[in-house]
């Protein structure tokens, strides 16, 4: 009977008792938006937003210690380093008014000292009334590009701060980037929110803002964007409305690999270096491809927010959103959860270049009120390193819609339709696997192309 009830009500696992593995955690006034490490993980850069219209930069180091702060007069959203950790690029905005709409975007570029090179202040919209607000900032593996994109347009900088070129929404209300490692390529997603609006536009650019191709094929609002390391696919997650959605594969000489259909759009999308691996998030949890499109793996939980893979697609980092602690998962390469720990709202989870460290940022919402201290962020050896320290013993706690009388307070305080139900994985190792596709609504697409 128990199993019959977790199978048809179980709403949101949370992991509960795990606490070994961290190395370090350092906690900070604001909210931790955006969190980056270089390519061995000995630095960690953090973007926060401390209140409407200010924020702060941070640089760790590997040990734990804060190398220094800088505060600015946006909230800062986004934020890269280099693959050495030797430059810094992070982007922000302000949130003007009672009703804390999004504008006068800027972009603040580093080095490792701490020293800002360079900055910029985004342009006017199309109606010369307000600034637009810079949502995305990617820094080039090497430090010499930067890649952006304000409301409505994508930029690239070179490390001068020089706008090399800028491509303008056409069809859309707004914009996506993601570059290769080395940016000799920029995706750009231009999009329309929701369903029932002309088709969306993606385009591959080259480094020196040449448009290679687009394609008209998502329909629906995209949710999720990324590009592999090396620049050789561009994965697409759309759905209309946080409905039923989509999985797109394209290579980039343009050609559209595939489609899945899944029962919520991917708005986290990850693909592992060696490109064997594709990993989305959705609202019911995570879902593991291959190259093919093939399903290797389904964890069905939590909204799976923010997504990181290691490099030869053998484990998952991710941020669940919507369980009751808001919790850091490590998944293997079958979907089971081997690790885990409560961590706060997850706002950004990251896997260092060589899979050596992970770091997640975690802390309240990006609006409403800030408290000191609210900030967490969390630093741990990589996957694999973590889940052979602890073992893959951990537990869940299941929350099962009822009408049943409220529980203990000692156990679950103030949840008037919910009752308890605490699995030991020690003792039970059961796999989630489900099949959450449509077979028949697939599109198998072309051949994968070899690597040029």
């Amino acid at each position: 009977m128990l199993g019959a009830t977790l199978s048809l009500f179980a709403i949101a696992p949370i992991v509960a008792v795990l606490q070994q593995g961290v190395l370090w955690q350092h906690s900070s006034y604001g909210a931790p938006n955006s969190i980056a490490l270089s390519n061995d993980g000995s630095f960690i850069a953090v973007g926060l937003q401390t209140g409407p219209a200010s924020g702060s930069i941070q640089l760790y180091d590997k040990a734990g210690s804060l190398l220094w702060t800088r505060t600015v007069d946006w909230a800062i959203g986004s934020i890269s380093i280099s693959a050495n950790g030797s430059y810094i690029v992070a982007s922000g905005y302000q949130l003007i008014g009672r009703l804390g709409v999004y504008e006068n975007g800027g972009i603040f570029f580093y080095d490792r000292n701490g020293t800002q090179l360079w900055n910029y202040t985004a342009g006017y919209d199309q109606s010369g009334q307000f600034r637009l607000p810079i949502f995305q900032v990617q820094l080039s593996s090497d430090g010499s590009t930067v890649v952006g994109a304000t409301q409505s347009s994508a930029l690239l900088f070179d490390d001068h701060g020089t706008l090399l070129w800028s491509h303008n929404a056409t069809l859309g209300q707004f914009v996506r980037v993601s570059g290769s490692s080395n940016e000799s390529y920029v995706a750009v997603a231009d999009y329309y929110p929701g369903s029932g609006y002309p088709p969306n536009e993606v385009f591959l650019f080259n480094r020196q803002g040449t448009k290679l191709w687009n394609s008209s094929a998502v329909t629906d609002g995209i949710d999720g964007f990324a590009m592999s390391h090396d620049g050789r696919f561009v994965a697409v997650g759309s759905g209309p409305n946080g409905e039923n959605g989509t999985l797109y594969l394209y290579s980039n000489v343009g050609s559209l690999l595939w489609t899945r259909h899944v029962n919520s759009p991917p708005f986290s999308i990850a693909v592992s270096g060696d490109d064997s691996t594709i990993v989305i998030g959705t609202n019911w949890g995570a879902i593991g491809y291959d190259i093919q499109g093939n399903v290797i793996w389904t964890y069905n939980g939590a909204s799976a927010g923010s997504m990181a893979v290691s490099s030869d697609g053998s484990y998952v980092l991710a941020g669940l959103w919507a369980d009751w602690q808001q919790t850091i998962l490590i998944l293997n390469n079958q979907g089971h959860v081997v690790w885990g720990k409560d961590a706060g709202t997850i706002h950004q989870v990251a896997l260092s270049a060589d899979d050596s460290y992970a770091a997640i940022a975690a802390g309240p919402s990006d609006t409403g009120t800030f408290s000191a201290n609210s900030a967490t962020i969390y630093f741990l050896p990589g996957p694999r390193t973590t889940t052979a320290n602890t073992g893959t013993s951990y537990s869940l706690l299941y929350f099962i819609p009822t009408l049943a009388i409220v529980p203990p307070a000692s156990i679950l305080p103030a949840i008037p339709v919910a009752s308890v139900v605490i699995i030991d994985r020690r003792k039970r190792s059961k796999s989630r696997l489900q099949k959450s596709e449509d077979p028949a609504k697939e599109s198998p697409g072309p051949s994968i192309p070899s690597e040029p």
